[in-house]
């Protein structure tokens, strides 16, 4: 979802005693008119185009007066249609995310305006000959996510503002005229008063970032910075983004939307769970197999006779060995209720367990672990979990695994965030 940021809304009240400098959209120039120019990512121009987009930075004497100013700086949004994935993006009839954005079709400069940035085509030698001499044709469309390429030198920058006004860039660039271009157009500064360098490393290798600047961030906080000599401070986003990040792959589902059938599902899981949270909402565009899963979900969270405990250490080490960043934040308040300590829940996160775990919990990890790793369950450790749980409740811990394994692998498919202002402390 993105939002219209109103001009005459975005505000800042200057009862605050020592605010030294205030930057947002309207005063910071940007180094292209090309509506694709990534300096719209530094501060929103006129939307909010996603979850985190910057829009306004503080400059001031200390980080409490800092702290004081941001919390009154207001800001009222305008919510629009929401493009939810690329598929619907490229529809002609989808919702203009930069209004002036025109396609560029084959190199050539359109004027259709869309979502499409550019299209490209890559095609060497005589296809249609080649096609009609093949063996076999295999015609698929084929769809990925985006996956960073991990550099192996982070993304960084550094500033020194001299006394003399003359600005000196540090940042892991390729580009370090382009840089210094870009900021002195920003900025509003002499392109003589700037010098940007690259660091050593970067110059060695290329294994890194060779954009701009490092940070999105880094742009604004000189910008606020240039109104004054004092320190900057940054403040931490109340919102959890530093770059655009996607929202689910499908629409969350709404009670309103959906048929009879549907609406019958909704209300069962919202009978028994209290609500419709955002993995199910995400489920629910097939009723009925969310449904089904919802009814073994409603088993093991509350019909089986399983010990609180032992079923806590099954679901958090299903939901650490699928990566589940959702499955796994979700439940961790239950599992302290089942009275798992933090160190417990750290050496499952951290992938030490079973190593230092007490016998009991040990024996459930151990037969979790053997039973997603290596798809089969040692003797030793069958016997070791059956001797506490019997045999009804090793099926219970093989339909607890099943379920929220699944669950955490099918969250991670249509990516899924947390809800608002719940963060994940999984970093891998």
């Amino acid at each position: 979802m993105y939002v219209r940021v109103d001009d005459n809304k975005c505000r800042f009240c200057s009862v605050v005693p020592d605010p030294e400098g205030l930057a947002e959209h309207n005063n910071l120039e940007r180094p292209s008119s090309d509506p694709s120019d990534p300096s719209e990512n530094i501060l929103a121009q006129d939307k909010a185009l996603y979850r985190g987009h910057a829009v306004a930075a503080v400059a001031a004497v200390n980080p409490h007066v800092a702290e004081i100013a941001i919390g009154l700086i207001e800001v009222e949004y305008e919510v629009l249609s929401p493009v939810i994935n690329v598929t619907q993006a490229m529809k002609d009839d989808a919702p203009l995310v930069i209004e002036d954005l025109t396609t560029t079709e084959l190199g050539e400069r359109t004027d259709k305006r869309s979502n499409i940035a550019s299209h490209f085509r890559y095609e060497m030698g005589d296809l249609e000959k080649g096609f009609a001499e093949a063996d076999v044709v295999v015609e698929r469309a084929f769809q990925t996510s985006t996956v960073h390429q991990g550099y192996i030198e982070p993304q960084n920058a550094a500033a020194l503002w001299n006394a003399d006004g003359k600005l000196t860039v540090w940042t892991s660039t390729q580009g370090a005229f382009a840089v210094r271009d870009s900021l002195a157009q920003i900025l509003d500064l002499p392109v003589s008063q700037i010098r940007c360098q690259s660091e050593l490393i970067r110059a060695l290798d290329t294994f890194a970032g060779r954009g701009c600047v490092a940070s999105d961030r880094f742009y604004w906080q000189l910008k606020a910075y240039i109104t004054s000599a004092f320190q900057l401070t940054v403040f931490k986003a109340r919102i959890r983004a530093t770059r655009r990040r996607p929202m689910a792959r499908v629409p969350f589902a709404t009670r309103e939307n959906m048929d009879a059938a549907g609406q019958a599902v909704w209300d069962d899981i919202t009978s028994s769970r209290g609500g419709v949270q955002r993995n199910y909402a995400a489920l629910l565009n097939n009723a009925q197999a969310a449904g089904a899963f919802a009814g073994l979900g409603g088993y093991v969270r509350f019909e089986t006779d399983l010990n609180p405990r032992v079923k806590a250490l099954a679901i958090l080490t299903a939901a650490r060995q699928a990566g589940g960043h959702y499955v796994w934040t979700v439940n961790q308040r239950g599992a302290k209720e089942a009275n798992l300590g933090d160190d417990v829940i750290a050496a499952i996160r951290e992938f030490r367990a079973p190593v230092g775990l007490e016998p009991s919990d040990a024996a459930v990890v151990q037969f979790v672990l053997e039973l997603l790793r290596q798809h089969r369950i040692s003797d030793d450790t069958f016997e070791g979990l059956r001797s506490q749980v019997g045999d009804a409740g090793i099926i219970d811990v093989l339909i607890i695994v099943a379920y929220y394994h699944g669950l955490a692998h099918s969250l991670q498919a249509l990516e899924v965030e947390l809800p608002d202002g719940v963060e994940s402390d999984l970093t891998y």
